[in-house]
């Protein structure tokens, strides 16, 4: 064997190795890209609920109070957190692939769902929630995040 042969297999043995590595490098990083596509479509998925369900509450609520007292001043805050409510639901569904008449479709169910609830009970349930969500998503976008890397 001369030396010139010697080079060309090293030559080819580090071509091979660098492709090797390069191609485990490729697939780690598409696998973590796959996993990081799950996390934040079950993120996004369940923040896109949770915006649906306040924005129901708001609207619920809102109604409520202002057939109640239309001069009600919580009416108009009910209203904002209402908006901004709408405003997120709407933000994610192009992401998710969601419809406006698939998001309105499940609006409309859980209005109907919870028709017949006092607004004592949505506020309750709701009220703090939605408020604090409307004000920071990022809170429970770490929520939604650490319940799924604990499935």
């Amino acid at each position: 064997m001369d030396g010139s042969s010697i080079i060309d297999d090293f030559k080819n043995m580090m071509k091979k190795l660098i492709t090797y590595i390069f191609l485990a490098m490729f697939s780690c990083s598409a696998v973590q890209a796959v996993e990081m596509n799950k996390i934040n479509r079950y993120i996004f998925s369940n923040l896109y609920n949770d915006a649906v369900d306040c924005f129901v509450f708001y609207g619920i609520t809102k109604k409520d109070f202002t057939n109640r007292d239309p001069n009600d001043p919580i009416i108009k805050e009910l209203d904002k957190g209402q908006n901004r409510a709408y405003d997120l639901f709407m933000t994610l569904i192009e992401p998710l692939g969601i419809s406006r008449e698939e998001a309105g479709v499940k609006v409309k169910a859980l209005i109907k769902q919870n028709a017949n609830t006092s607004s004592k009970t949505l506020i309750n349930q709701y009220g703090q929630f939605c408020k604090d969500l409307m004000n920071n998503q990022d809170d429970r976008m770490r929520y939604w995040k650490k319940k799924y890397l604990e499935q």
